[in-house]
């Protein structure tokens, strides 16, 4: 965060985390990065540095494509400009689910919702469900999702009770991605105790 940009940045195998470290050593997580996706074209389209941290949460391999190379092939293909602007609304309208999320749906939803979003990007199905093939800590989950620890348990816990998940060693696997896909869509309410709301 706050260096010059230099690649553009693909991630061919692992995890990345992108987002923040806060001056109190709290951390904010806005996404995770899996194979397939690119980061860091912004900073070299508009020559501002780099806005968020990245980080490794798993062993990666990245490719780099240096800015030079970026913007002869933009200078090239019409049809390049055209991906990233597409690129980029999709990163909008993304943006503007997570805040409207954080803003209107209670946790049970949304730690639904985020676990969708992780099962796609990173789920294995295995012959009892669909296992996220990721190391992920409750306090992975509680920086996605603004949240703290203890509540994101209680949910878990919840889930887990109710046949929908098994989360062991930091691990999570989805046993039902139906009733997952009802609480994600507010079809099935989950009732929590009421400090786990919110």
């Amino acid at each position: 965060r706050g260096q010059p940009a230099s690649d553009w940045i693909g991630v061919a195998g692992g995890a990345l985390r992108r987002g923040s470290i806060c001056p109190d050593a709290r951390i904010f997580t806005l996404d995770m990065l899996s194979p397939g996706e690119w980061y860091g074209d912004i900073a070299l389209l508009d020559g501002a540095t780099a806005d968020l941290d990245i980080e490794a949460h798993a062993p990666s391999t990245l490719l780099l494509c240096p800015k030079a190379e970026l913007q002869a092939l933009i200078a090239q293909s019409s049809e390049l400009q055209q991906a990233f602007v597409q690129l980029n609304c999709r990163r909008l309208r993304h943006m503007f689910r997570r805040m409207e999320d954080l803003q209107t749906l209670p946790l049970w939803q949304r730690v639904a919702v985020q676990l969708q979003r992780l099962s796609r990007q990173f789920g294995r199905p295995i012959d009892d469900g669909l296992c996220i093939d990721l190391h992920l800590t409750q306090g992975d989950l509680a920086d996605l999702l603004c949240a703290s620890r203890q509540r994101i348990n209680g949910v878990l816990r919840h889930m887990q009770g109710e046949g929908i998940l098994v989360h062991t060693a930091a691990r999570l696997t989805v046993r039902s991605p139906e009733r997952l896909a009802a609480v994600a869509e507010g079809r099935l309410e989950l009732k929590l105790p009421r400090h786990s709301h919110g």
